[in-house]
């Protein structure tokens, strides 16, 4: 699969989590503690108001931010 088409189905915060190589089990996990998304909500696909989270998390500081992924090549 091109990164082109994988890119053209992921919402913002998908996008997000890929661009900062952001742990998405972590990420989810301090969203809904923080009220951010419904506890309902188990990945980012199912995320409704993706702006809300990714401006979320972008402010938060630096100790508080999701483990991030150790990418392969």
């Amino acid at each position: 699969m091109s990164n082109k088409v994988l890119t053209d189905t992921l919402n913002t915060l998908q996008h997000y989590l890929h661009a900062q190589s952001y742990d998405e089990i972590d990420t989810m996990n301090i969203l809904q503690d923080h009220g951010i998304v419904s506890d309902n909500c188990v990945t980012a696909a199912e995320v409704g108001d993706t702006g809300k989270a990714v401006s979320f998390l972008n402010n938060l500081p630096p100790e508080h931010k999701p483990k991030k992924i150790h990418k392969t090549k």
